[in-house]
């Protein structure tokens, strides 16, 4: 797959393809040009005839390169908007043409958010794997192999309490689903150069320190994200700053000295800070062998 990523983007950067501009404002621009699965590729480009042939020429070198035959006859192409030549370009490619909205890898593309028919089915999936874990949980402690319903003789909040809190220690599938989005707020700030943190990024601008996305708006189509994104607060107040130059740390606002943000462990001298949003970079300066600090202050301080 790497081989094919590597080939991809040498076309692309040589502009033979175009693929297809995510976004453009003052966040930044990116453009997709193709997508790799574990049994898929997506390739984006024009609708015009030399990117047509340029793609041939690609699927060719393909075959060669790895010594499989690419059967064009089970591939699709899907035009985006409205394509006035697009039976003569799939008779050039030799393949079939589909339409939007459609399913992919199971997820409906471009469907409506209140079309019943294309979001039914996925809905109806998570319902029933959900339901099925919390069957099995309650089945587990309660029911056993016989069929004869028992009494539940302790609470459900107690069953989901952690051992080293005298709990059973079953997870809460709310609270386990909560930590998993949270887990994606982790990654943006590992993941830097990472495909999907660039999308978010350029539609939505990234907060100071790069730490997280800015708050995802709109009218549907965003509420995995909102979910990950109103996760933020929480995982705020539960994580802990290790600093290097600390340029990407604010020094009163986020832990990074002690348990608690300096903000509110000083409150008096956070409200006479110069600048509140200072950096711990801005408020120190290194010498050879040690490390100064210089905090400034809008009136005089006394011990």
């Amino acid at each position: 797959m790497d081989v094919l990523n590597r080939m991809l983007e040498g076309v692309v950067d040589r502009g033979f393809i175009s693929g297809f501009l995510v976004s453009s404002s003052w966040h930044g621009s990116l453009t997709v040009s193709h997508l790799l699965f574990t049994n898929d590729t997506l390739i984006f480009c024009d609708l015009d005839l030399d990117q047509i042939f340029s793609l041939i020429a690609l699927l060719l070198c393909i075959e060669v390169v790895f010594g499989l035959k690419v059967n064009l006859s089970k591939s699709e192409a899907v035009p985006v908007g409205s394509i006035n030549n697009l039976s003569e370009m799939a008779t050039i490619l030799d393949c079939k043409v589909s339409s939007l909205p459609m399913k992919y890898l199971g997820l409906p593309l471009r469907a409506h958010y209140k079309s019943k028919v294309m979001w039914e089915g996925i809905v109806e999936k998570i319902e029933g794997v959900t339901n099925r874990l919390k069957k099995m949980f309650h089945d587990f402690l309660w029911d056993g192999i016989e069929d004869a319903k028992k009494f539940h003789l302790i609470k459900w909040d107690k069953v989901c309490t952690p051992l080293s809190c005298n709990g059973l220690g079953v997870r809460k599938l709310k609270t386990f689903n909560k930590t998993l989005l949270g887990k994606w707020l982790w990654h943006y700030h590992q993941e830097g150069d990472a495909l999907w943190r660039n999308i978010l990024d350029v539609k939505y601008g990234s907060v100071w320190g790069g730490w997280c996305s800015k708050e995802v708006r709109g009218a549907y189509g965003v509420r995995v994200c909102k979910l990950i994104w109103n996760g933020w607060d929480d995982f705020l107040g539960n994580y802990r700053l290790k600093v290097e130059r600390g340029t990407q740390i604010k020094f009163w606002h986020n832990i990074w000295c002690g348990d608690i943000a300096l903000k509110n462990d000083f409150p008096s001298l956070y409200r006479i800070a110069s600048y509140q949003g200072s950096s711990v970079a801005d408020n120190m300066y290194n010498t050879i062998d040690s490390i100064h600090w210089s905090m400034r202050f809008t009136k005089a301080v006394q011990d």
